[in-house]
């Protein structure tokens, strides 16, 4: 319980000490607005090429009357042999999504999964853009919150009521374009359970996503992720095999569309699976070939 504590006093003064740079920064940027001799502010934009990164979130969203459509698919393990050919022919994740924006700020969005048959209900806004002056507004931040609901009805006997089928994820996205080819991301995370397995298990849990976008060509980019717990799920017993989320990829922005090849070793697609451990759910060791292959496609449509 004391380390629990610890870490939620960690957590919530790196929180501070961001929201305190944002509080500064947000003074500069109405000076310069309020000042008629400095020029028109203007905001960094394509920080990410997608409203997502492999299996998290980024600070990006739909534009103004924009909807857009995620499917996104994993393949089985690679090291599951030639006779499954390197995991084509084993279990699929699949998650299909829709994300709609009527003034490119605020964006809702709902998802289904495959895993644990899992809707997602979300919402993202997007709170400040970084600017040419960085000194203005020196990064981009979003804020996201979503509820999903575990729909598996083989599940019936251990959920004993509807809301044990609950769980919430809130994260604060926080990225900066450093140039035109590299990007970064920080996104604290706070997840919350219904419902655990046992006794020893934690409702509540803390994790840090860091994303990476290394532009090589005008239209391609490698994409790099990884989701690490800040607070245990389980206890320190039971929690030998989890490893944390990560993920590598290659990008193509085709127009309309954004096309991402991905290795994972990730089981789910949604945050709440990617960076939990439970009994039937757990990131592989990537070490010992628990890697996934698949992609992502978003389509973009102007409404």
């Amino acid at each position: 319980m004391k380390r629990i504590i610890n870490f939620k006093i960690y957590f919530i003064a790196v929180l501070f000490i961001l929201l305190s740079n944002l509080i500064f920064a947000q003074d500069d940027l109405m000076n310069m607005l309020n000042d008629p001799s400095k020029k028109e502010v203007q905001t960094v934009s394509s920080t990410f090429k997608a409203n997502r990164m492999i299996n998290f979130q980024t600070v990006e969203g739909p534009g103004k009357r924009t909807l857009m459509y995620w499917i996104q698919h994993r393949f089985g393990d690679l090291n599951s042999g030639f006779y499954n050919w390197y995991g084509l022919d084993g279990h699929a994740s699949i998650k299909m999504g829709l994300e709609y924006s009527y003034d490119g700020k605020l964006s809702l969005g709902v998802n289904r999964s495959n895993t644990d048959k899992l809707f997602d209900l979300y919402a993202k806004y997007r709170l400040t853009r970084q600017t040419i002056n960085s000194n203005a507004m020196p990064v981009s931040i979003a804020l996201f919150t979503s509820m999903n609901i575990n729909s598996n009805v083989s599940s019936a006997e251990q959920f004993l009521h509807d809301y044990h089928r609950l769980s919430f994820v809130h994260q604060i996205m926080i990225a900066r374009k450093f140039n035109d080819a590299i990007s970064l991301q920080l996104s604290p995370i706070f997840v919350h359970y219904n419902y655990v397995n046992k006794a020893t298990d934690h409702n509540d849990m803390f994790a840090l996503a860091g994303l990476a976008r290394f532009k090589v060509t005008r239209s391609t980019a490698i994409i790099a992720e990884y989701g690490a717990m800040v607070s245990p799920f389980k206890s320190k017993d039971d929690i030998k095999s989890y490893y944390n989320g990560l993920g590598l990829g290659f990008e193509i922005e085709t127009g309309g569309h954004v096309f991402q090849v991905v290795f994972t070793n990730s089981v789910g697609i949604t945050e709440a699976q990617v960076i939990q451990n439970k009994d039937n759910f757990v990131n592989g060791n990537p070490y010992k070939g628990y890697i996934k292959l698949g992609f992502n496609i978003c389509r973009a449509f102007a409404l």
